[in-house]
């Protein structure tokens, strides 16, 4: 299984563009699935990050789901709540499965088994 959770503490500097963007880029143009989960009790950077990464699978013509655990809080629930995943099958695989907005699995607790849920997973967080 293929593993880029090296990116958890990845920072982007300008000069790193050239070399991070185009292998995500390509994983993402390769997938038919792709399924993302964020930390717990979302705020506005995780529900955004999971909403645009959404969007653009679909728009790529991919199946998107994007996972989320807890009550969306009202506040931030115009990003796009109404297109979240509140439960996944146990079967459910997808080819891509993206962590997104925590710069520690173990803050998922449980939660990070969702992660195992794709043949290549890319832990990606804005900090």
């Amino acid at each position: 299984m293929n593993d880029i959770s090296k990116t958890a503490s990845y920072r982007l500097a300008v000069s790193d563009r050239e070399i991070f963007y185009p292998p995500i880029r390509k994983l993402l143009r390769e997938a038919k699935s792709v399924l993302s989960i964020a930390h717990p009790f979302s705020d506005g950077d995780a529900l955004g990050a999971q909403v645009a990464l959404h969007r653009l699978c679909k728009a790529m013509g991919k199946r998107s789901v994007f996972l989320n655990f807890d009550p969306i809080p009202e506040t931030i629930s115009w990003l796009g709540a109404n297109e979240a995943s509140f439960e996944l099958s146990r079967d459910d695989h997808f080819d891509l499965v993206f962590l997104l907005e925590t710069t520690d699995i173990q803050r998922m607790k449980e939660r990070s088994r969702f992660f195992e849920h794709g043949k290549i997973r890319i832990h990606l967080d804005h900090h």
